[in-house]
């Protein structure tokens, strides 16, 4: 039989609960404020995993299933990226990364929780039968910034360790979206010391709102040109886009998706926007910046003719209009 493959694995977000379970076990005093407040104001709940956890340790057994429901993701858990988030916050309040920040946990905390999760996904994956996987994971970075080269050093490292279990485990680097050279300069880092083998491509995810695909022409070209000078440890460039777009049209939305296309994004994270049927959203409005607008309508100008190819007229006076009318007041406003 030929092995699967996954090409879109975010690392944490293949961590099953049992292991978060064990490992959360192991921990001492969890700092759960951030998470309870993200939770509370996403499902207008407060979740008290300490009390959970407190229940758990006396045998309670539902406590068990309880935590599992603030872990596991479901059709309840939507919509929106905040809900996501919120959710995600459990694992991350429990890492040993949110604990460095803090001075309230040691390296080494963090290279034994690498190595356990790591090892219990790419065991997950051999038994799924998966011989190829690709993780994403975004690297450290504001306050932990001095983190991020260590920690991608304990990812390469555990996860070559999937070849004795029959998995190529690979990795594609998430970096900040709202500066990504610093993490980049980490990456090429890697790539000198011999991470190419592992280091296969970098990508943006986590919230999009607010971070255009305009903003990263800078950084594709640059990768670019990382890309013709080393093509020995050449990398794709992989963009989350078009699956969280509450700021914006859902023309906008689209547009997003082509312009990660054409700044050369060799694949694209979800991209819902695309195959989503307008009608589902019902009546209902949106609001999005004059810069986001003014955008959108310079590129129906752009590709009008193609669009009226596929049965979208664009009245070019009325758009040239208002990006006169747009132009002349703030680019912020909405």
């Amino acid at each position: 039989m030929i092995p699967l493959a996954d090409l879109h694995s975010h690392l944490y977000g293949a961590i099953r609960f049992e292991p978060f379970l064990k490992h959360l076990l192991r921990q001492p005093a969890i700092d759960w404020s951030d998470y309870r407040r993200a939770y509370q104001q996403a499902f207008d709940r407060d979740p008290d995993p300490a009390a959970l956890l407190r229940r758990l340790r006396r045998g309670d057994r539902q406590a068990v299933e309880e935590l599992r429901r603030l872990f596991v993701f479901g059709d309840a858990d939507a919509p929106g990226f905040a809900r996501f988030q919120a959710k995600f916050d459990l694992l991350i309040a429990a890492s040993a990364l949110s604990r460095l920040r803090t001075g309230d946990a040691q390296p080494i905390d963090l290279a034994r929780e690498i190595h356990f999760f790591v090892r219990e996904i790419l065991r997950d994956h051999a038994r799924q039968g998966i011989g190829y996987a690709e993780f994403r994971m975004i690297l450290p970075g504001r306050h932990a910034a001095a983190l991020a080269a260590p920690v991608l050093r304990l990812l390469v490292t555990n996860l070559r360790r999937g070849a004795a279990l029959g998995v190529r485990a690979r990795l594609a680097v998430s970096l900040p979206r709202d500066s990504p050279w610093e993490a980049w300069e980490v990456v090429r880092q890697a790539l000198r010391n011999g991470a190419g083998a592992v280091i296969t491509a970098v990508d943006f995810c986590a919230a999009e709102e607010g971070h255009p695909p305009r903003a990263q022409r800078e950084f594709a070209a640059a990768l670019r040109a990382h890309n013709l000078a080393h093509p020995e440890a050449a990398l794709a460039l992989l963009y989350h886009v078009g699956e969280s777009f509450g700021d914006k049209s859902l023309e906008s939305a689209v547009r997003w998706v082509h312009e990660a296309a054409e700044m050369g994004a060799h694949r694209l994270g979800h991209a819902l926007a695309l195959g989503l049927d307008p009608a589902l959203f019902g009546p209902h409005q949106r609001r999005e910046s004059a810069a986001e607008r003014i955008d959108q309508l310079r590129y129906d100008l752009r590709h009008a003719a193609a669009l009226a190819r596929h049965g979208v007229i664009v009245d070019r006076v009325a758009a040239t209009r208002e990006i006169a009318r747009l132009q002349a007041g703030d680019p912020a406003a909405s």
